[in-house]
């Protein structure tokens, strides 16, 4: 054999040899790509599943707040109806109230003339008591 066909042979080992590589670098390359491929549609499957999640629980806490807001709405209407049945009560006593109650009104000379007559019995008794009991 001489050096040029062990050169060559050398050679022809070397470019096996790189050509493996290179085939087992392609394998790798695909084998990555498909991974990646994977990862990714994975990545988007979870994705799409948290997105439902995250909406269904979106949906269902809005539904919730509707109902906790509809029954606060209805608790406020009862208490407003409560709040006007009150105020009509009132202005039934007020209206009631205002009829019963009638000003009085003094006439201040009469009650002077009254005043002065009952203080002139009152002296006219006292006389009368001492003279029964002299």
């Amino acid at each position: 054999m001489t050096i040029d066909k062990l050169a060559k042979l050398i050679k022809k080992g070397f470019d096996d040899v790189d050509a493996g590589f290179v085939a087992v670098d392609k394998r790798f390359d695909a084998q990555d790509k498909k991974l990646e491929q994977n990862f990714l549609s994975f990545k988007k499957e979870m994705e799409d599943v948290m997105d439902q999640k995250f909406f269904g629980f979106k949906k269902e806490m809005e539904d919730v707040i509707e109902e906790k807001l509809f029954n606060i709405g209805m608790e406020l209407k009862n208490i407003r109806k409560e709040i006007d049945k009150l105020n009509e009560k009132i202005s039934d006593v007020l209206a009631t109230e205002a009829n019963d109650i009638k000003p009085v009104y003094f006439d201040l000379e009469k009650l002077k003339k009254k005043v002065a007559f009952l203080a002139a019995e009152i002296k006219i008794l006292k006389s009368c008591r001492q003279l029964k009991n002299a």
